[in-house]
């Protein structure tokens, strides 16, 4: 995810519907705990928003019309994988 200081990048994960977790720069992982194999359906809504300084006024990117007509940003990665409990535990020293 982004880290430049100036923005503040989050997303909102949902599995199969239900609400999971935020996920922003200190928070990267999502466990799925409990799913077995199988389909699912697996969502990210993500966002990043312009810190808007101090008070609150116009902002060009507040409207669509004033707005850059390319992404400002892209996700470019995402891993989904399966957790071996013992290898995560002695990695972890449990």
């Amino acid at each position: 995810m982004l880290q430049d200081p100036d923005f503040r990048p989050r997303a909102w994960c949902a599995l199969d519907g239900e609400p999971l977790q935020g996920v922003h720069p200190r928070r990267t992982s999502v466990p799925l705990a409990g799913v077995g194999p199988g389909r699912l359906q697996f969502f990210v809504e993500a966002a990043a928003n312009p810190v808007m300084g101090p008070g609150y006024g116009p902002n060009p990117m507040g409207s669509l019309d004033t707005a850059p007509d390319r992404p400002l940003y892209r996700v470019r990665r995402a891993d989904l994988a399966v957790r071996d409990d013992a290898v995560f535990g002695a990695v972890a020293g449990h």
